[in-house]
C-alpha cells in the first residue's frame, strides 16, 4: 500500500516538474525579448 502512495506522489512531482519547465522556458524567452527591446532604446 505504501509504494502505491509513493508512486502517485512521484507521478505528481514529475508532472509538476514538466509543467514548470515548460512555463519557465516561456518566461525566460519573454524576459530575454524584453531585455533585448530595452537595450535597443
Amino acid at each position: 500500500m505504501g509504494w502505491l502512495i509513493f508512486f502517485i506522489i512521484a507521478v505528481a512531482v514529475v508532472g509538476g516538474v514538466f509543467a514548470l519547465r515548460k512555463n519557465l522556458r516561456r518566461e525566460i524567452e519573454r524576459y530575454q525579448s524584453i531585455r533585448r527591446s530595452k537595450k535597443d532604446d
